[in-house]
């Protein structure tokens, strides 16, 4: 029972403190009073490894969740990141077909400016 008392910890330490047999209560005949003290042993050190095997499996899931939370965190900073991007390249994108529709524009004028002008112009 390390770190915190475990509602099991403190049944086994009161049945310690009172006396009260973990089994089935036998007539303890004066021969063979050892037995059901043995037996008390038993059950406390199996519950006791119990007890140490479930808080190490209760450590060890909390730090694999843990694990997976700051992956998880990482994974959304990144797709936060990714879609900033993408954002910005859309952005990007509609600047570049703006310019290339004004791009269009003049080079569709151009022909029909430099059209006037040569028919403007006096010849010598």
């Amino acid at each position: 029972c390390q770190g915190q008392p475990t509602l099991l910890c403190l049944l086994c330490m009161a049945m310690c403190l009172t006396g009260i047999p973990a089994g089935p209560v036998r007539k303890a005949q004066k021969n063979n009073q050892a037995a059901p003290i043995d037996d008390m042993n038993v059950l406390m050190y199996g519950v006791l490894q119990f007890s140490e095997t479930l808080h190490h499996v209760y450590e060890s899931t909390d730090a694999k969740f843990a694990r997976i939370e700051r992956s998880l965190r990482r994974h959304e900073e990144r797709l936060e990141r990714l879609g900033q991007e993408a954002g910005q390249a859309a952005e990007k994108d509609r600047e570049m077909r703006q310019v290339l529709g004004q791009i269009q524009v003049r080079k569709r004028t151009r022909p029909a400016l430099t059209k006037v002008y040569c028919e403007r112009k006096p010849a010598n």
